[in-house]
């Protein structure tokens, strides 16, 4: 029985057809080695800088409160109350005690009010890199935050320029822009 106060799950896109055929075709595979190379490059990066790489949980007694009126998402385990993580940063912050420098690629689960569930633009999952950094000001975040961003972008532009041209990006842009 559909409860009236819950968002109605949008309609899979025109021409998906069946999610296998979603999966092999060429522009999600290219879009999937793509985001490969991002997580390769992201993992490489911040561990040369001495970041801890953790791996969030997806479940627990507590949760961030969604944003934008996004629920949280229970479950019952074993006849106790659980929530899916819409955010681990309660989890990370506490991780900082023993690592004072890490990151997650987090999972992310949102269940979206249904004025904003269906327009396409708000995730019902997706993943996330968190990085944390103990008693860091923000210049010192922002300057990880954009190393980090630029050998992501000089990476995946030297070593996939012919898969991001193949999903319509013109790499000869992103390199301008890492020139300034």
């Amino acid at each position: 029985m559909h409860d009236d106060n819950e968002p109605t799950p949008p309609e899979p896109s025109p021409g998906w057809g069946s999610l296998g055929e979603h999966l092999t075709t060429p522009t999600t595979r290219w879009a999937m080695i793509v985001q490969q190379e991002v997580l390769s490059v992201v993992r490489e990066h911040l561990r040369s800088k001495g970041f801890q790489e953790l791996l969030p949980p997806l479940t627990g007694p507590v949760t961030d409160p969604g944003g934008r009126g996004a629920r949280q998402l229970d479950i019952d385990f074993y006849g106790h109350p659980y929530k899916l993580m819409t955010r681990s940063i309660l989890y990370k912050q506490v991780s900082l005690r023993a690592f004072p420098r890490l990151f997650y690629i987090a999972p992310n689960f949102r269940m979206e009010p249904s004025e904003t569930a269906t327009t396409g633009r708000h995730l019902f999952e997706f993943h996330q890199i968190d990085v944390e950094i103990a008693d860091a000001g923000r210049e010192e975040a922002m300057a990880v935050a954009e190393g980090l961003l630029v050998e992501v972008v000089r990476q995946v532009l030297d070593r996939l320029s012919d898969t991001l041209g193949e999903l319509g990006r013109k790499p000869d842009f992103f390199g301008k822009l890492l020139e300034g």
